[in-house]
Order: C-alpha cells, then structure tokens, then sequence
C-alpha cells in the first residue's frame, strides 16, 4: 500500500520513492515478530514447528548460513499462508540471493525490478528505526513557513511527549534525514514510502499507529476540518491488482494538487483502507 509519509515534488519528473528493501530473512523475521505480538510466549521452536522445520534448520535460515531452493521457499510461503503476490515475491528475492545460476539470478533482479516504481532505497533496518507515526510527521513538519527547530514546539504541535520528541529527532538525525544548521533543524530530500504488497512488521506497525490517530480525530476534530467515509460494494478478487493501482494514481494525483504553490498552513494525513470483510473460508468457499 502507498503511503504517504514526506514530501513529493512535481517537477522532478518522477516519484522519489524510498523503498523498504527486502530479503526473505527480513521477511521471516517479521513473521516471527507478528506472531510473538500476538502471544508473547511463542517461541522460535514453535515457529520452526509451524514452518515444519527443524530448529537449527530455521536458525541457519534466519541467520543466512543456509539458502532456499525454489521448493523450500514455496514451502515457506504457503506455511505463512501469503498471499499470491507476496509468495512469489518471497521466492523471486530467494532466487535472487540463492540461485546457483547467474542467469537465473538475473531473471529474479529483473522480475523483481519490473514490479519496482523508481525510487531511493533505504535499507529495512533504518524504516524500523523511523516507523513511528510522529517521525514522518516530525520531517514533514519540517517543511512548513512557521517551522519552529524547539523539541518542546514540535511536542506540542504534534501533541507527544517531549522526550519522544526528542528521541525521534535524535534518530532522524542519526540516520541523515533531518539536519542540524545555523537557522535550525532542516529535512534532507523528499522522502516517500511504499511498503509492497508482502507486509513487513514495521509497516504494520505505522498504519496501526496511523489508524489510531485517524480514530482520535474522528472525535476531536470538528467535521468541517476532516473527511470520513465508508463504503461497502461487491468485487471480483482477479480486479484487485487493478483496483490497487487505481487507488495508488489518485493518492498521488492527490497530493500533488494539495502540495502545489505556497501558504500551506496545517499538516494532514491522507489514510485509505481498501480491504475484505469476509472472514477466509467464506471467501474460498465458492
């Protein structure tokens, strides 16, 4: 799903995208971390059972001393239960890394690519240490005329805590998107996140965050000042991919037009859910 998370500018031609980049070890390893949210005393014995591996088999996979043929991979995905999109990804990038061919190798970078929009890419680790909600808000409320560089500014105007505050300063900081100048704190480049469809735990974690915020507004902010909608229509599963893309064009559309000209004077947040309300075995069961 395309997220919005800082600036996009309309005359470079192009999107400037930052790309989460995956591997199939940083996918397992959010897999894992998703199912220990939801039960704390999971362990990786147990995903090793589920994945109906053995135990130092699924270390020596996590761990990148072991690869994935083609089979393992496929194995692995339908264990996870992916989707189709995401289980051929998950076994292009295994073929990309583990392949013994160079030329099959090729085949999966360019496959892999081709479902690529161009974009700048920021390795996993540093998304996960910026995936918090207030740290796309915090860059974004960069850019604005009345910016003021005060952590205890940018806490109340964000309505966060000053030491979270600071915190993610020191992290946007750390990582070269924010800088320290003589007039004061200034973003560096224009920076956009598209997680792809094969869902990354850090990514889960920021709309989780986003729909909460969005849920708060729904009651603080008087109706003229936000938009809410819901609608519910019958679709066909084969159109989804199309649909997705429908929605991508106008997000961006979107935000061109808002981010267009001078004077912007409040700080928004555009969140689309586009999702199933039947339960699996009553969609499958046709």
């Amino acid at each position: 799903m395309f997220s919005k998370l800082h600036s996009i500018s309309p005359k470079s031609g192009y999107y400037p995208f930052m790309r989460i980049r995956e591997t199939t070890i940083s996918i397992l390893k959010d897999r894992f971390e998703e199912r220990i949210t939801r039960n704390p005393r999971y362990s990786l014995r147990a995903f090793a059972r589920d994945l109906k591996l053995s135990n130092s088999g699924l270390s020596q996979i996590m761990n990148g001393k072991q690869g994935l043929s083609p089979k393992r991979a496929a194995e692995l995905a339908d264990a996870l239960e992916m989707s189709a999109p995401e289980k051929r990804r998950f076994c292009l990038l295994a073929q990309q890394r583990f392949a013994r061919s160079a030329t099959q190798r090729k085949i999966a970078t360019e496959q892999l690519s081709s479902q690529e929009l161009k974009r700048t890419e920021i390795d996993y680790d540093r998304f996960r240490a910026i995936s918090d909600w207030y740290c796309f808000a915090i860059l974004e409320l960069a850019s604005l005329s009345f910016f003021k560089s005060s952590a205890n500014w940018v806490a109340r105007s964000l309505g966060i805590p000053l030491s979270t505050t600071k915190d993610a300063i020191a992290r946007l900081q750390r990582l070269g998107l924010l800088s320290s100048v003589k007039d004061g704190l200034k973003r560096r480049g224009d920076f956009v996140v598209t997680p792809s469809d094969v869902a990354a735990g850090a990514g889960k974690r920021f709309h989780s965050q986003v729909l909460e915020k969005a849920s708060q507004a729904l009651f603080s902010q008087p109706v003229n000042e936000r938009d809410f909608a819901a609608l519910y229509f019958k679709v066909r599963r084969s159109d989804l991919p199309e649909a997705k893309a429908m929605l991508m064009e106008f997000r961006r559309r979107f935000m061109t037009e808002m981010e267009s000209g001078q004077g912007h004077d409040d700080l928004y947040c555009l969140s689309i859910q586009f999702f199933s309300l039947l339960e699996k075995h009553a969609a499958d069961a046709q």
